[in-house]
């Protein structure tokens, strides 16, 4: 087994000697001048850094990595996002915010003048607003509102509100390469669905 080694202080004493034999001088002696200290800490820190290498592990990706990241973002966006739209897929839009502007407006003049009676008038082709009958031009609208030949507004209907903005419920569905719809809630609502 193993014994344990008792450490005296003469041994202590020798342990000190051999150091000095050494050349290893305690610190007390080798403490600089207060004049000379900074100059020669400036000068062991630069050198510090002009040696001094970055840490061997960095958390970091490389190139490579990277690289392959980036292909497969490339790619899903490539899938997901960049399908050509049609020209009529971009008029189709622009219909159905064209019926949901002009069901909004009938909405407003219904609920704000009780005298007359506003009606949002939707034909195959033709987008029109009704003022007791007849075509509504006032303020900058001019109403009837022809449709890209290319799409067609089914079912023909006749949207009317009343006071409070109301309507019976109804879906316009706007036909070309694709379909887009516009809904017509009970409660006054229009909305894309």
């Amino acid at each position: 087994m193993y014994q344990k080694q008792q450490v005296c202080l003469p041994t202590l004493v020798k342990l000190d000697a051999q150091l000095l034999t050494q050349n290893q001088v305690p610190r007390a002696r080798h403490r600089m001048s207060s004049m000379q200290q900074p100059a020669q800490l400036a000068n062991k820190k630069t050198a510090l850094r002009r040696t001094s290498k970055p840490p061997a592990h960095q958390a970091a990706f490389t190139l490579v990595e990277l690289i392959v990241v980036i292909a497969i973002l490339a790619i899903i966006v490539a899938y997901i996002g960049l399908r050509p739209n049609s020209s009529s897929d971009y008029s189709q839009d622009a219909v159905a915010e064209q019926i949901i502007a002009a069901g909004r407006l009938t909405q407003q003049l219904a609920m704000n003048d009780s005298a007359r009676a506003f009606t949002l008038a939707l034909s195959a082709n033709q987008i029109n607003l009704l003022a007791d009958g007849a075509a509504f031009a006032a303020g900058g609208f001019v109403y009837p509102v022809a449709v890209d030949p290319q799409l067609t507004i089914s079912p023909v209907s006749n949207i009317t509100f009343d006071r409070l903005g109301q309507t019976a419920a109804a879906t316009i569905t706007i036909t070309g390469d694709s379909t887009a719809q516009v809904c017509f809630e009970a409660s006054g609502l229009i909305r894309r669905c």
